[in-house]
């Protein structure tokens, strides 16, 4: 077999990806040595001019850009991470995971969330850590644009037929209905805003469903809330890299 045979041939499109990410690690890890250095500065800073009620104020605003400097850093790095050490699991028992590691974020919100699952669910080839994240992003998020005293609704069940086994999980919040601009850009980057800032949120999610060829849309309730739908496949097969 001759060398131009046996190569691997990839795509314009490959490459682009594969740079962009390669652009993305690079510019989160000079984003955080920097950073890391502007907060011991500030602390330095603070403990030779004394807290003082007119310094205060100044050191705090500093910390807070910092910090959402830092927080972009690590939701650009969960949007890059690859798909690895992917394994059989129960997407119940992953769900129920989720659902208790956010409890803290359900009570600060006075919000709760009930699950409607399928006895009958298979299992799923996933990177569990991987997953929890997305599933953690999306039902976090829903929890933060409910309002007090309501709800967020989980249902999860097995769809069966002639070519495919996939689980299905629908995510519901009774926040605010998206604008058809909005709706249209929701799984994009920045596509949606979490507590007043735009969010990487649903786009870690999407990256995630897709890479386990799985799929994911949203869609605004008929009355009120935004629902996201996972599907994701029952049959061991190839992840995407």
């Amino acid at each position: 077999m001759s060398a131009s045979n046996s190569a691997i041939k990839t795509s314009p499109t490959d490459v682009l990806i594969f740079n962009i990410k390669l652009l993305l690690g690079g510019t989160i890890h000079e984003l955080r040595n920097p950073v890391f250095a502007m907060g011991v500065t500030v602390d330095a800073l603070e403990k030779r001019l004394g807290e003082t009620s007119e310094i205060k104020p100044y050191f705090a605003a500093l910390r807070h850009e910092l910090d959402r400097i830092l927080q972009l850093a690590h939701e650009l790095g969960d949007l890059i991470a690859p798909i690895n050490q992917c394994q059989v699991f129960s997407i119940k028992e992953l769900i129920m995971k989720v659902i208790s590691d956010l409890n803290s974020l359900a009570q600060s919100k006075e919000v709760s969330v009930t699950t409607n699952i399928d006895e009958n669910l298979k299992p799923v080839f996933v990177d569990i850590s991987r997953l929890q994240i997305a599933l953690q992003r999306l039902i976090g998020l829903s929890i933060i644009r409910t309002p007090k005293g309501e709800e967020v609704k989980l249902k999860i069940v097995q769809h069966e037929d002639d070519h495919k086994s996939e689980i299905q999980i629908d995510i519901k919040d009774n926040g605010p209905l998206l604008d058809p601009r909005a709706m249209r850009d929701v799984l994009l980057p920045f596509g949606i805003r979490r507590g007043g800032k735009l969010s990487l949120d649903v786009a870690i999610a999407y990256t995630t469903i897709l890479a386990h060829n799985g799929t994911m849309s949203a869609h605004n309730d008929k009355l009120k809330g935004l629902c996201f739908t996972v599907r994701l496949p029952n049959v061991v097969g190839d992840i995407a890299p």
